[in-house]
């Protein structure tokens, strides 16, 4: 699990709200906390995850957000969606030690 802390434009409440919605839906997000608000400015998000950054990014890019960085907002309509990580590849079965 990690904690990271990440800035979102909030220029209005509706707008965090909006964002802290999307982000719980998130798979592997197990927590969001506000550390500040800053209607105008930046806000600092507390964000609990248990997924690779890999599929969080993913997560986020399908729940409608980007992540910069430390930046998450909102994709822009014109954005092409992130091509999703390739999924881990299966360790070769091992053949059966003969007795």
């Amino acid at each position: 699990a990690s904690d990271l802390r990440l800035e979102v434009e909030t220029p209005d409440a509706q707008t965090l709200e909006r964002i802290e919605r999307r982000l719980r839906a998130v798979p592997g997000v197990t927590g969001v906390r506000l550390q500040s608000f800053v209607i105008g400015g930046r806000s600092v998000l507390a964000v609990d995850t248990t997924a690779d950054p890999a599929t969080l990014v993913a997560g986020l890019d399908a729940a409608g957000l980007r992540l910069e960085g430390r930046l998450l907002r909102e994709r822009r309509a014109d954005e092409a969606p992130v091509t999703p990580a390739p999924p881990p590849e299966a360790e070769p079965a091992q053949p059966e030690p003969s007795q």
